[in-house]
């Protein structure tokens, strides 16, 4: 009798173990990280082809390996977006090769989490 007992003791406790889990997992992912962080971001590289003081905004021309063919997305600048290697939109210049982390707003536009220059390596005697 002591043995059922301890039995169903055992698997009182891990079930319960179980839900406990779950209402953490639960918790965490509801309040987890703010809304900037668990959204979706994506990257581009590639050329500059036009940029946009008025609208804070740039396009950059990029080559998709998935359709082996030329693109092209417009990048609009947030309050958040961090800087690397060059100071800020007025600093870019058509023919320049950036790097950009990116998402999705809610509008629908692509707005930059950062922005990095591509400096040219220059080889001395060539």
């Amino acid at each position: 009798m002591a043995k059922r007992y301890g039995i169903v003791f055992c698997i009182f406790c891990v079930i319960s173990l179980i839900l406990i889990g779950e209402l953490i997992c639960r918790d965490a992912s509801e309040e987890g990280y703010p809304e900037e962080r668990q959204r979706e971001s994506d990257f581009v590289y590639g050329e500059i082809i036009a940029i946009d003081g008025a609208s804070n905004s740039f396009v950059v021309k990029y080559f998709n390996y998935d359709t082996m063919d030329d693109r092209t997305v417009e990048i609009r600048l947030g309050d958040e977006t961090e800087w690397e290697d060059v100071t800020g939109i007025m600093a870019l210049h058509v023919g320049d090769w950036i790097g950009s982390h990116y998402y999705i707003s809610d509008d629908g536009t692509n707005v930059a989490d950062s922005v990095r220059l591509e400096k040219e390596i220059v080889i001395e005697g060539t």
